[in-house]
């Protein structure tokens, strides 16, 4: 545990081909927030993410053919917790809902 947070550690027991994931039901909001931060220059807007599924997701991804940088680009979903990223665009009107997602659980299904 570190500064209130916990740290979740998935193990398993099969190869990940092998798994039974059930297909996941997703909610996906975003804050547009506009920053210049010298350190992302070429990329000043910045968009909070955040993610939620009903059930286990396995390595979340977000895929897309924008110019994007992702703070985290791809991790698990825990049941009805939420996760939250950053995406860094060089775009000001970047639309969240025109990026596509993917995962084990819809690979697998």
């Amino acid at each position: 545990m570190k500064s209130g947070n916990t740290v979740v550690k998935n193990y398993f027991f099969k190869k990940f081909k092998e798994l039974k994931l059930p297909k996941a039901v997703i909610s996906i909001s975003s804050i547009p927030t506009i920053e210049n931060d010298e350190k992302n220059a070429s990329y000043p807007f910045e968009y909070h993410i955040s993610v939620k599924s009903d059930v286990f997701v396995k390595s979340f991804a977000y895929i897309s053919e924008e110019d994007i940088i992702l703070s985290d680009n791809f991790f698990d979903l825990e049941p009805n917790i939420s996760r939250e990223f950053k995406i860094y665009s060089k775009k000001k009107d970047l639309n969240i809902a025109d990026l596509e997602f993917i995962s084990l659980n819809q690979l697998l299904n």
